[in-house]
């Protein structure tokens, strides 16, 4: 998870994006982005945490968006 994050905030930065990462919940990370950067963001998202890390067994992401706050 650790490095996930890592690579995910790396990726924000290369990116000059506008999003934010707010906070991590176990085995989430919540990010607060634009409306423009949602769909870019959920592909970097689910690259860079099923990516994170080599194991026998696949990791796969679910991505939700919400726009209720």
């Amino acid at each position: 998870m650790k490095v996930a994050m890592i690579n995910v905030q790396d990726k924000i930065v290369e990116k000059q994006s506008k999003c934010m990462m707010i906070m991590q919940i176990h085995d989430e990370i919540v990010l607060e982005c634009p409306d423009e950067e949602v769909e870019e963001m959920k592909n970097m998202l689910i690259h860079e945490m099923e990516t994170a890390y080599s194991l026998q067994v696949p990791l796969k992401v679910d991505v939700e968006v919400t726009t209720e706050f």
